[in-house]
């Protein structure tokens, strides 16, 4: 069994930096999350509104009217030959243009927009809030400006747009050639950690475990999640409830002690 977790993305990436362990659980024990996703499938289902839309393959729907015009060009470049949409993206260790099921690194791009011979539009739509998200948001546009200036050698200037659909709002990243080595070195030291690392530490706190899928009060993968008491108080959950032999402890009550009880100390 593999010791390490072979390839990376900004979104694996993100989830390693809060908590190593969670990372393991997901990448390299594989072990499926199965908390339900309605945000997520929302999501998407707007993402493939946007796709087809630009493609002429469907109308503009109520969920893309922030962003109708811009949505037009787009729709009018699409036209012309110069958008792709939902494009793949791989890169081997050597950063080199890869096929996706051998990439070390892997991203989609929503759109990629050609404006001139060296100039690139890449386009993220974002449907979840900003306001909290800004630097991780920030982090993905460079990424993604580092990978357009690789793939695309003939290219000088790169922007990068996030397009916030519900707010009505737009991030921009621009990242010149002669930019380019002082941000891959980045990446490349984030994504050689990822992927060479084998101790995977856990990190547990509010933050981290408030949406973990892998929660002792969710999956129960996880033995080191945290929970906060009626006080406010953090409690670490160092172990899960065990009965003694032969008693039968009601489950409701077993995850409601769970939450007022510093466990495994």
């Amino acid at each position: 069994m593999p010791n390490t977790i072979p390839s990376w993305s900004i979104s694996r990436i993100q989830v390693f930096e809060q908590c190593a362990y969670r990372a393991k659980l997901q990448w390299l024990d594989k072990i499926p999350d199965l908390q339900p996703k309605t945000a997520a499938d929302r999501g998407s289902a707007i993402h493939l509104e946007a796709e087809n839309y630009v493609q002429a393959k469907g109308d503009l729907t109520h969920n893309l009217r922030h962003f109708a015009p811009d949505l037009a060009a787009l729709k009018a470049h699409y036209a012309e030959g110069r958008v792709t949409v939902e494009e793949e993206w791989a890169f081997d260790r050597d950063w080199r243009v890869s096929e996706w099921k051998s990439g070390w690194l892997r991203l989609k791009c929503d759109a990629v927009c050609h404006l001139s011979k060296n100039h690139l539009v890449v386009i993220d739509h974002k449907t979840g809030k900003r306001f909290g998200n800004e630097i991780k948001h920030a982090v993905q546009l460079q990424l993604y400006a580092v990978c357009a200036l690789i793939r695309y050698p003939e290219v000088e200037q790169v922007t990068c747009e996030l397009w916030y659909l519900d707010q009505n709002e737009l991030a921009s990243f621009v990242l010149h050639r002669k930019q380019l080595a002082k941000y891959l070195a980045i990446f490349d030291k984030k994504g050689r950690e990822f992927t060479e690392t084998t101790d995977f530490k856990p990190n547990p706190n509010i933050v981290t475990c408030k949406y973990c899928p892998y929660h002792p009060d969710r999956q129960g993968d996880c033995q080191y999640g945290t929970v906060v008491n009626q006080q406010g108080q953090m409690v670490r959950i160092s172990k899960p409830i065990v009965a003694p032999e032969g008693y039968k402890v009601d489950d409701a009550f077993a995850a409601e002690a769970a939450a007022y009880l510093k466990l495994g100390e």
